[in-house]
């Protein structure tokens, strides 16, 4: 039943390769002489890849049943081209395999391949190959993305899926991953060359999205600007590093193509994303970091894959945080964009409660609803990293005013919330000058 379901998807979609055929020419239309190439070019991959999906999928599927009596085989899609999902959804499918072990539940019997594509980190990528069994064939991996929903009907298909609220799953199993001596030693090597000692020297990974990333990566993807949501202003971390520093610590400024650099006058403060970027160095800072600063961002999510603190701030959308063990966070405050006035937090966890709202991931979409975004300030940023600061190194107290506030924040939000059950606590100091908003009615 599921083969023919998967059949009747696959001739359900077959009308789509003459829409795309039209939209080759409407494409140069609108992009003129200077983009039509490209958009050409685009667009009949697509088409190409859309005329191979069907005959390939069938093919697949008759071989695996041949096989079938000797061995069940398994096909997944590795997800690789955003850093975030290239980090936490093949995490969480390991994860969920040692947790569903240590269950008495074991690991299905068969063969599971995961086809994987240009990655967007390449040292990410070759450790997860350590661990999964990943075939890199870039074009199978663009048919296979082409053919997913044909794929995700058949019995052979293995999903490495990540929804963003699997809080229970990293509290409750390690990491994963791990360096080679080699690695290991190539790493301490560079930290010694920007003056970081490994041995005594502790640091702290900053980070604000911008858009410069998807500008210069994808520059014929579209507009991006729905993501503009999730970005912050870099200069508003500046306390916050002065205090980092002024604890002992070093600062290094994350991210991959940035739009402004991080100007600072101490040697103790690495604008690493604009001088000395690789992909086997954001691994590994990610992975020691003493925790991670920053905005929501696939290089963050790095960092929780090897169980590093967060300091989630400007964190959207409203209702989620950081998952990583020992992390505390900040959303961003909504409010209306005619009026001026803050939503409180239970009307936002109402209005955000459903995952597939658009305006939860398309930040136009909020705007035009009625909601706007408010960047977390300097000093909330800066009472946020002492507060962290203090819970690492064992100096934070928690009162019962405390302990009450963050109660009544986890009892605001409705049963049917897609985040329901997160556990991680919002920054102490900005709960209190925000109780306001949170004790409001919604």
């Amino acid at each position: 039943m599921r083969l023919l379901s998967a059949a009747e998807a696959c001739h359900a979609n077959s009308p789509l390769m003459l829409l795309k055929l039209k939209d080759l020419f409407s494409a140069v239309q609108r992009k003129g002489v200077s983009g039509s190439l490209q958009a050409v070019k685009n667009r009949s991959i697509r088409v190409m890849h859309w005329g191979l999906a069907c005959p390939l999928f069938y093919l697949h599927v008759a071989l695996f049943m041949l096989a079938l009596p000797v061995c069940r085989i398994r096909i997944g899609i590795f997800p690789t081209e955003r850093i975030g999902h290239l980090a936490l959804n093949p995490d969480l499918y390991l994860r969920r395999r040692r947790l569903a072990s240590g269950n008495g539940i074991g690991a299905s019997a068969g063969a599971t391949f995961f086809v994987a594509g240009k990655p967007a980190n390449e040292q990410l990528l070759e450790m997860w190959t350590r661990e999964i069994r990943v075939c890199r064939l870039p074009f199978l991996h663009s048919v296979l993305r082409t053919s997913q929903r044909m794929w995700e009907k058949s019995p052979f298909f293995q999903p490495m899926e990540m929804q963003s609220t699997e809080y229970d799953v990293f509290s409750r199993e390690p990491a994963v991953l791990r360096f080679t001596s080699e690695e290991e030693a190539e790493g301490r090597r560079r930290l010694a060359e920007w003056g970081i000692d490994p041995e005594r020297d502790w640091f702290v990974c900053v980070y604000a999205r911008d858009a410069a990333y998807l500008k210069s990566t994808y520059p014929d993807a579209g507009d991006w600007s729905y993501h503009d949501n999730r970005n912050a202003d870099i200069a508003a971390l500046g306390p916050a590093v002065n205090e980092i520093v002024g604890r002992g610590g070093y600062v290094l400024r994350m991210g991959h193509l940035v739009a402004e650099p991080l100007m600072h006058a101490s040697p103790r403060v690495i604008d690493y994303a604009s001088c000395f970027r690789s992909d086997f160095m954001d691994i590994y800072l990610a992975a020691k970091c003493r925790f991670f600063l920053g905005t929501t961002g696939g290089i963050g999510d790095v960092a929780m894959t090897f169980d590093r603190p967060r300091l989630g701030i400007d964190w959207v959308p409203f209702g989620n945080a950081p998952l990583a063990k020992n992390s505390i966070f900040m959303p961003k405050l909504i409010d209306n964009p005619a009026t001026g006035e803050k939503y409180s937090f239970r009307r936002l966890l109402c209005d955000f409660s459903n995952r597939n709202d658009p305006k939860l991931w398309d930040g136009k979409a909020a705007i035009q609803q009625g909601y706007r975004y408010l960047e977390n300030t300097p000093e909330e940023i800066l009472a946020a990293t002492r507060e962290m600061l203090d819970r690492l190194a064992g100096r934070h107290e928690i009162s019962d005013e405390d302990e009450a506030l963050q109660n009544a924040y986890r009892a605001a939000f409705p049963e049917e919330h897609w985040c329901f059950g997160i556990g991680t606590p919002i920054a102490t100091e900005f709960l209190k000058a925000h109780r306001d908003l949170l004790m409001a009615s919604a």
